[in-house]
């Protein structure tokens, strides 16, 4: 599984649509969707559509890897919070019943606080 503490620095990747990062390390594709969470909120937003597009990249073998990336944003700075595999985010967003909500960007995922195992949090 690849490391992706840096993935907002880390020349291997890049940003290829609006918070959907794309790189290759140490051989493996990876493909990320960033769930931001904006100062004015606890929780992270995860959009629907890029969220369902990096599904489908995994199924159809263009990447390798598949994850959601944490990241508390403000403004244009974005600060990697933690990361989960896509399918086993699916999975959690389907036990816990999140459904989607209709946003600026396109519909998007309100994640319950602790969704991602965030490395900022102190408990």
């Amino acid at each position: 599984m690849t490391d992706l503490a840096n993935i907002f620095t880390d020349s291997r990747f890049r940003e290829v649509r609006w918070n959907c990062w794309f790189g290759v390390a140490d051989g493996v594709k990876v493909g990320a969707v960033i769930a931001t969470r904006n100062p004015e909120y606890n929780n992270h937003a995860l959009n629907r559509p890029e969220f369902e597009n990096l599904l489908a990249a995994k199924r159809d073998g263009k990447v390798d890897e598949a994850h959601v990336v944490a990241a508390k944003v403000n403004g244009t700075e974005r600060t990697y919070c933690g990361s989960m595999p896509a399918e086993e985010a699916q999975q959690k967003i389907e036990a816990l019943w999140v459904r989607p909500r209709p946003g600026r960007h396109g519909d998007f995922y309100a994640l319950p606080i602790g969704f991602i195992p965030d490395d900022d949090m102190p408990f």
